[in-house]
């Protein structure tokens, strides 16, 4: 039940909560539990303003829940908190009213939060267990324990409170063979909810998991402490059955990956794009964590633009070198460079994010970041603070730098050694003028018209135009007459400001 979310979250939309559809239907495989889902944003799509600091309230109230809880029949309640859900008491609040009205019916919470934060929820005399970490297999063992099929001591990867109140902790569940893992019990979710309204696209469009964790160590990154270290992938042939399945079932037309790092095996990511171009479908795929411009080439561009990839984020996180090697970021900047240029041939945009105010960034090198990414030429550039998750490099630093405390409750945006909370908050700001600044820069002055002899058709669909004897070549692609092209001269990406000027005749 993750009821909060902040503005900027709200107007891109919610995915749907494939974490505890995977949950569920490991139950289901298992035939020895019925599960029934009760999604509290995709059930109802409604935004309002309640007193939680910086977050709205989306989906269905606290009486709802319970209103709706009353209509069902359930041995066990489980609870996936999200970190939005979480930063606020008015979940455990939630929980509170739910082992009032239930309070001989186990509460179960799991998911990214739960997991993270274990430690501290199972203080919570309303949690009776957390599931840390991936929850197929450790859920059906824990009920099946629960039911008298085993004992809980026996089950990895939870925790609960002992007999003298103290926190007990399995070891960590075994590694699950991710192919082994039925596709998410998506039949339980309100689902067209979510397909047909995502602000953040004009097409039918659903999310997908293709692979789990992350095999690089970014300095300020949680991820392994619900995914583990080590990457692992999904076949292609079951990633795109899963994409068929979502097209012909739904009639998707954009499939949204959620992995954390889509491209870690190339090889893999290429078989995905020929399964999909074989089968025929016609679909528009987006990357929305990103795509590491390390792990890119031209022919990787090139083949995911030829399945419909029209944008993508190339995670950069920070442009100032000195914080690249702190963080721990394996970024060469003239591959970046030239990624994003090849992205821009192949008629992608491209976005970024960076991250501000990490424990030894000085107002100079936030300065740096913010300048070196508006120079790679992104078409969007996302600025934010840094949120120090609990045991990463940069929540430890934080600490040693004496900054917070341990047990001490973060409000980003955090001091650095440098700055104060106020000065990274400003440089934010700052941050996004200068942007807009630079994208607003003045126009050629100068409407160009091609005709279609004069555009050299590629492979990929994509439309490049030189313009004899001015240094100047305009790009597009699958783009109708009289859209904007990007625009370059002498290899330097102009702004959108200057490619409104430019229309080109497909």
């Amino acid at each position: 039940y993750p009821p909060f979310a902040s503005t900027w979250l709200v107007s891109l939309g919610f995915g749907e909560p494939l974490g505890i559809a995977y949950v569920a239907a490991a139950l289901e495989q298992s035939g020895r539990h019925q599960v029934d889902i009760l999604d509290g944003v995709g059930t109802v799509k409604s935004l309002s303003n309640v007193e939680v600091g910086q977050l709205n309230w989306i989906g269905v109230t606290h009486d709802e829940v319970m209103q709706r809880m009353a209509d069902l029949e359930f041995d066990v309640i489980g609870i996936s908190m999200s970190r939005t859900s979480a930063i606020d008491p008015l979940t455990e609040t939630l929980i509170r009213r739910i082992k009032t009205a239930y309070p001989d019916v186990p509460v179960i919470a799991g998911g990214p939060e739960a997991s993270h934060f274990w430690h501290r929820y199972i203080q919570n005399p309303d949690i009776d267990y957390i599931v840390i970490g991936e929850g197929e297999k450790t859920m059906v063992d824990l009920l099946d324990a629960l039911e008298g099929r085993g004992s809980v001591a026996d089950v990895k990867g939870i925790a609960w409170r002992g007999d003298d109140g103290k926190a007990v902790k399995t070891p960590d569940q075994d590694i699950v063979d991710i192919d082994s893992i039925p596709w998410p019990a998506r039949h339980l979710l309100p689902l067209r909810s979510y397909i047909d309204n995502r602000p953040s696209t004009d097409v039918p469009a659903a999310t997908i998991l293709t692979s789990r964790a992350c095999p690089f160590s970014c300095a300020f990154c949680s991820t392994i402490h619900i995914w583990g270290r080590k990457w692992r992938g999904r076949s292609a042939v079951d990633v795109v059955d899963e994409m068929e399945f979502l097209v012909r079932t739904y009639g998707v037309k954009e499939i949204r990956i959620q992995d954390d790092n889509f491209c870690v095996d190339r090889k893999r990511v290429h078989r995905i794009c020929d399964l999909i171009l074989e089968r025929g479908l016609d679909i528009r795929l987006h990357v929305d964590p990103g795509v590491m411009s390390m792990l890119a080439d031209r022919d990787l561009l090139t083949k995911l633009r030829r399945v419909g990839m029209v944008s993508l984020n190339m995670q950069l996180e920070t442009g100032c070198e000195k914080t690249q090697a702190y963080v721990n970021k394996k970024i060469d900047l003239d591959h970046m460079r030239a990624m994003v240029r090849c992205s821009h041939e192949l008629g992608m945009a491209v976005t970024t994010n960076i991250i501000l105010g990490f424990p030894y960034e000085t107002k100079a090198d936030m300065e740096e970041s913010v300048r070196t990414a508006i120079e790679i030429g992104f078409d969007n550039i996302g600025f934010n603070w840094l949120d120090p998750r609990e045991n990463t490099r940069v929540w430890h630093d934080f600490i040693a730098a004496g900054i917070f405390g341990a047990d001490d409750h973060i409000q980003v945006p955090v001091p650095t050694l440098y700055c104060s909370a106020d000065e990274v908050r400003a440089m934010r700001v700052w941050a996004i003028e200068e942007f807009e600044r630079n994208k607003s820069a003045p126009a050629l002055g100068k409407t160009v018209i091609l005709a279609g002899e004069d555009i050299r058709h590629e492979d990929t669909h994509c439309y490049t135009i030189r313009i004899e004897g001015s240094g100047v070549v305009a790009d597009c692609s699958d783009l109708p007459w009289r859209s904007p092209a990007r625009l370059y001269e002498n290899d330097r990406l102009l702004g959108p400001a200057h490619a409104q000027h430019v229309y080109i005749r497909t």
